[in-house]
């Protein structure tokens, strides 16, 4: 028995090794024709050729001309957020221990306003998220003292909210800059008119027009924002929630919701405000225009708080003249109390 566990393993050691040598060989082949392999998990970058592991050179970023007057302009060296405040970090490339830099013909810097001196950007809060490799404008900054963080993004005399994206139906998918106004609709769909009580020739007429008016389910439309402003784009956060379980009591637990920063009004914060809390009112975003012709600011949009009534000057459109509409009398008839609508002449 133990010699044939040996005949077996020596059977398996034999093909392990001329595999081992025909890999070498292939390698030493690969590396004699002039080939280099880079060996992985090298910081630096170090790679294999037959001299040894030597190490690899970074590559330039763009081929050097004799004639070449193009000027080095900084980049980023990462990614930068926007509403951050530029540091050294951002810019610097630690591979080549210098400031990230890209050439560029003064044509170029002339047109599109490209920033040189690298002075010139450092402490400014950027307005957009900024990629790593690119160049860097006036555009890409907020004004000169913009506190960085959030509060950056708010425009100027409008106030900032971090509301639910579930609570505002259509406000997925806006990005930061884009405009919206916001309305909340509020059913009215119990309203009882008592128009089966009405006696009087213009009884049937009232619950007729009560019916073909839609006066007993319609809705209250409010705008709450006017022009609002997006200030961030959807995050998403675990926030802490306690429940009550029937065997552990009372457990704390986390539930994700995502969330946007709005700006709107002063004067439109406590109204939003309080739509949010309503949790049968139903809020929506209507977002606005990104065109450069849109008017912006100027055009509103409008609302729709009157629900109507069947006893207004226009509900009965029969017979003759509506000026005035009608009004109830209540009449008695013995032990009979009954509403008998009449025309109004004002």
């Amino acid at each position: 028995m133990p010699r044939a566990r040996y005949r077996r393993r020596r059977s398996f050691v034999l093909p392990a090794a001329v595999a081992v040598i025909l890999a070498f060989a292939a390698l030493f082949g690969y590396l004699a024709l002039g080939n280099e392999i880079r060996i992985p998990w090298t910081d630096p970058p170090l790679v294999l050729a037959l001299g040894g592991p030597v190490q690899a050179s970074e590559p330039a970023d763009e081929p050097a001309e004799e004639d070449d007057d193009r000027i080095r302009v900084p980049v980023t060296a990462r990614l930068v957020p926007a509403y951050s405040k530029l540091t050294r970090d951002d810019v610097w490339n630690p591979r080549t221990v210098a400031v990230a830099t890209v050439p560029i013909s003064q044509e170029h810097i002339d047109r599109d306003g490209i920033l040189v001196d690298v002075r010139a950007i450092f402490g400014r809060v950027l307005r957009r998220d900024k990629p790593a490799g690119y160049v860097f404008t006036e555009r890409d900054f907020l004004p000169e003292g913009t506190r960085p963080g959030i509060v950056g993004g708010i425009p100027p005399g409008k106030r900032a909210l971090r509301v639910e994206i579930d609570r505002i139906e259509g406000l997925v998918g806006l990005r930061p800059g884009d405009r919206f106004d916001v309305l909340s609709a509020i059913p009215v769909d119990d309203v009882d008119l008592g128009t089966d009580e009405l006696a009087g020739p213009y009884g049937a007429q009232i619950d007729i027009a009560a019916q073909m008016s839609n006066a007993l389910k319609r809705a209250t439309v409010d705008v709450l924002v006017q022009n609002g402003y997006v200030v961030s784009p959807v995050e998403t956060r675990q926030i802490p929630v306690t429940v009550s379980t029937l065997t552990q009591g009372m457990v704390t637990r986390t539930k994700t919701v995502q969330e946007m920063w709005v700006a709107v009004e002063p004067d439109e914060v406590a109204v939003l405000m309080e739509a949010l809390a309503i949790e049968d009112a139903r809020v929506h975003c209507a977002p606005r225009s990104g065109h450069p012709d849109d008017p912006g600011p100027e055009s509103s949009t409008p609302g729709l708080t009157d629900v109507g009534s069947p006893f207004g000057s226009d509900a009965f459109p029969w017979g003759g003249s509506s000026e005035g509409g009608l009004s109830v009398v209540e009449t008695i008839d013995g032990d009979e109390r009954k509403l008998v609508p009449v025309r109004r002449r004002d």
